[in-house]
């Protein structure tokens, strides 16, 4: 992780194209998650918001709730670094349709998972610290992505 810059005081960028990661640079990335009022963090490892690929680590706490969404035009896969997670799908109708239980390779559960486009998803952070990569199509269009805030997600 050597040095970064910051795009904003969620979002970290790499000052050069070589980047590798210790345990102690996720140690850090989680100090900052925990400390950063949103309760996460995020580190691209592409270069540039326009990339036509985007790898991330993000962590999130357990605090940190994501709100259900879907992405239009993309799909994105997760592979779990640190910690337990469930992501929760959502059928047409609103409802949980299925549950994909994953945490890191310590655990028996699913560590990749590659989601489709156009699928309502969100996580139900099970760890009190959860790191994964994440890799989907960029550019990021915000526009592209659908929120469902009034989703039930217990």
């Amino acid at each position: 992780m050597k040095s970064y810059k910051k795009n904003s005081p969620l979002i970290l960028y790499p000052n050069d194209g070589e980047i590798s990661f210790t345990r102690d640079d996720i140690a850090e990335l989680k100090a900052m998650a925990l400390a950063n009022p949103e309760k996460k963090i995020r580190f691209c490892t592409h270069d540039d918001p326009n990339d036509l690929v985007h790898e991330m680590i993000i962590v999130h706490t357990r605090e940190y709730k994501v709100i259900p969404h879907k992405h239009t035009n993309r799909n994105e896969s997760i592979y779990i670094i640190e910690g337990e997670v469930d992501i929760l799908l959502f059928g047409d109708n609103g409802k949980i349709q299925e549950v994909i239980e994953m945490g890191d390779l310590s655990t028996s559960k699913i560590f990749y998972y590659k989601m489709p486009r156009d699928k309502v998803h969100t996580f139900l952070i099970l760890s009190e610290i959860l790191v994964f990569k994440e890799v989907t199509q960029g550019p990021f269009n915000y526009d592209e992505t659908i929120f469902f805030k009034d989703y039930n997600i217990i």
